[in-house]
């Protein structure tokens, strides 16, 4: 199973972080999305290079490009966002404790 956390903020890299550790130990493929100005959907909104900055220092796997075909896209802001992606579509709010 592929879960994708597509990033609109970098701030999302706290929040999504112990869900994406939590789920690769269930076996379960889990990354970070974080595309550029010219592909987010969200445009100049998203500092990628501050995101990718804190997606680093935790470690875990992140694309540069989103996977379509993933089972499951995760984004925290209206489902539209992730309109690209061709299966499940998750909004989810600011962490696994809330």
């Amino acid at each position: 199973m592929r879960v994708e956390f597509y990033m609109v903020e970098p701030m999302l890299v706290w929040h999504y972080a112990p869900i994406i550790q939590a789920l690769l130990s269930m076996g379960v493929d889990a990354s970070f999305v974080s595309c550029r100005s010219n592909e987010n959907v969200v445009g100049e909104i998203y500092n990628a290079e501050l995101g990718e900055s804190l997606i680093r220092h935790t470690g875990l796997p992140v694309s540069f490009h989103i996977n379509p075909d993933a089972d499951m896209a995760v984004c925290y802001a209206e489902i539209a966002i992730l309109g690209q992606y061709r299966k499940k579509r998750a909004r989810i709010m600011y962490g696994c404790g809330i």
